[in-house]
């Protein structure tokens, strides 16, 4: 049915381009997540806002999608120029478009910023919700649990009360939750499973099995932005600028730091290249550089400052 209310528009003078980017985004829906869906919706409505131009013409919508996308980050570039070629391609199969106006726009290199936060600043984060309440109770055992196993936090905010296996003490991510549509089965620490025991005790009976494990006090689910805005009391509260992903961060760097197989950090994460899994390995490898440099018993022997004087034969 979308299908063939995009080619009906197709033949019409005027075309609506929202119409066309909702029957683009309710076939895309059996490829990607929930979130990947919001983000296409709001990428393609930001342009289209922007554009107000004719959807058929290709040398005008080159120009505003060059201008829609100036001065924009890497990371925000990269995802704005994927929806839009995305969609584009879909209008191309419709019959609406002969060419591909991102043609020739490639993606920039993004440097990925990795954020580590001190034991110190992880016990106070730790320490903060209130576990009283039931969103103070939500909020400890996710922060725990995303420094247990690194979860991403959109996925660990769909889970639901099935996705929890507490014999084997494990957490399943199926593809409908995961970022690159892989099922994956992570582990969990007896810490985490009795929190998510006490997590689950204290929901309000009438929500069933269908509310998420970590929903709202009212049994809705919430979204990464949601989450976020109320993580920031948190940050406020012990005077750091923490979020929720650097949680993530935190746990893999320290994984690797305590002996973890990379290998295993890559299947852990999530990751569908080893390219990103290295960047953390990396930043270890540097990390014991320096302290090696600064800690070195040579230091003790040897005085830098003192000429080396010349060898008698």
């Amino acid at each position: 049915m979308a299908k063939k209310g995009a080619k009906l528009l197709g033949i019409q003078q005027d075309i609506n381009p929202f119409s066309l980017m909702e029957d683009y985004l309710i076939i895309k829906q059996s490829e990607v997540t929930h979130f990947t869906i919001s983000s296409h919706r709001s990428a393609l409505r930001n342009f289209l806002a922007e554009y107000k131009g004719n959807i058929k013409d290709v040398k005008k919508l080159k120009q505003g999608v060059t201008l829609f996308l100036i001065d924009k980050n890497s990371s925000y570039y990269n995802k704005l120029l994927q929806a839009l070629r995305q969609f584009f391609d879909y209008c191309i199969g419709e019959g609406v478009l002969k060419e591909n106006p991102c043609i020739g726009l490639k993606f920039k290199h993004s440097n990925v910023r990795i954020v580590e936060h001190s034991v110190e600043v992880i016990k106070a984060l730790i320490d903060s919700p209130d576990k009283s309440t039931f969103a103070g109770l939500r909020d400890y055992t996710f922060i725990l649990t995303m420094l247990d196993n690194g979860i991403r936090p959109n996925e660990l905010l769909q889970l639901q009360l099935l996705d929890i296996d507490f014999i084997n003490k494990q957490m399943i991510i199926r593809e409908e939750y995961s970022k690159t549509r892989q099922l994956r089965i992570l582990p969990l620490s007896i810490q985490t499973v009795n929190a998510i025991k006490k997590l689950i005790q204290a929901r309000h009976e009438a929500w069933g099995n269908d509310a998420p494990i970590f929903c709202s006090f009212s049994g809705y689910r919430l979204t990464s932005h949601n989450f976020q805005e109320g993580f920031r009391k948190y940050a406020r509260k012990i005077g750091v600028a923490i979020t929720p992903y650097h949680l993530r961060h935190t746990f893999a760097l320290w994984f690797i730091r305590n002996g973890g197989n990379v290998f295993a950090l890559q299947k852990i994460m999530g990751h569908s290249k080893l390219d990103m899994t290295q960047v953390y390995v990396n930043l270890v490898q540097a990390d014991i550089k320096g302290q090696h440099e600064k800690a070195t018993p040579l230091n003790n022997l040897f005085n830098h400052n003192r000429t080396v004087g010349k060898i008698k034969r």
